[in-house]
C-alpha cells in the first residue's frame, strides 16, 4: 500500500533521501560511476528543498511511512505564455514496478492541462528515457552532459505536447 500526497516541509529531509537513494541505487545501472559519485552523493539543502515544496508542485509517495520517490514541477511564465519543465520524478528500489511512477506524472501533466500549459519539458537520465517515450514525451535536442553535484550527467531533454 503506498500514499501519494503533496509534500510538506517536513518532508524536506525524506524527498532528499530518496532522492539520493534511487540515483545510487536505480540509476546506477545506466550511469557510470563518474556520474553517480557528484549527482548522487549531494550534501542535503534544506534551503533548497523547503523553497521548492513552498513555492513548485512536489508530490511524494509514501510506503509504509518512509518517503520512496518524489515528483516535482516548475510552471513558469515567459512573455504571456505559460511553461510546465519536470524537475524530477525520482523513485526507490521499493516503489518502482508498482505503477507509480505513471501515477505521479499523470499527477504532472494533470496539473499542467489544469493550468492550459501546452507544453512539458524535462531531461531526462538514461534511465528514466524509455518510461517518458511510453508516456509520449519526444527527444527535443541531442543528448546534453549536466553539472549536477561536479559531476557531468548525461541527460535526454525531452518534450510533450498537450
Amino acid at each position: 500500500m503506498h500514499i501519494i500526497r503533496r509534500a510538506r516541509i517536513e518532508d524536506a529531509m525524506g524527498i532528499h533521501a530518496a532522492h539520493m537513494k534511487s540515483i545510487q541505487e536505480v540509476c546506477s545501472k545506466d550511469h557510470t560511476n563518474e556520474e553517480i559519485s557528484g549527482w548522487g552523493n549531494r550534501p542535503f539543502n534544506e534551503d533548497q528543498r523547503v523553497s521548492a515544496i513552498e513555492n513548485q508542485y512536489v508530490w511524494i509517495v509514501e510506503i509504509r511511512n518512509t518517503i520512496e520517490g518524489y515528483a516535482q514541477i516548475l510552471f513558469k511564465e515567459r512573455e504571456g505564455v505559460l511553461f510546465a519543465h519536470i524537475l524530477g520524478l525520482y523513485l526507490t528500489p521499493n516503489a518502482i514496478g508498482l505503477g507509480i511512477g505513471k501515477q505521479m506524472l499523470q499527477l504532472m501533466i494533470d496539473e499542467a492541462n489544469t493550468k492550459r500549459v501546452r507544453q512539458v519539458t524535462l531531461e531526462s537520465t538514461i534511465t528514466a528515457h524509455n518510461f517518458y517515450q511510453n508516456f509520449g514525451f519526444v527527444d527535443s535536442a541531442p543528448q546534453v552532459v549536466a553539472q549536477i553535484g561536479g559531476s557531468g550527467v548525461r541527460c535526454q531533454p525531452m518534450k510533450l505536447i498537450l
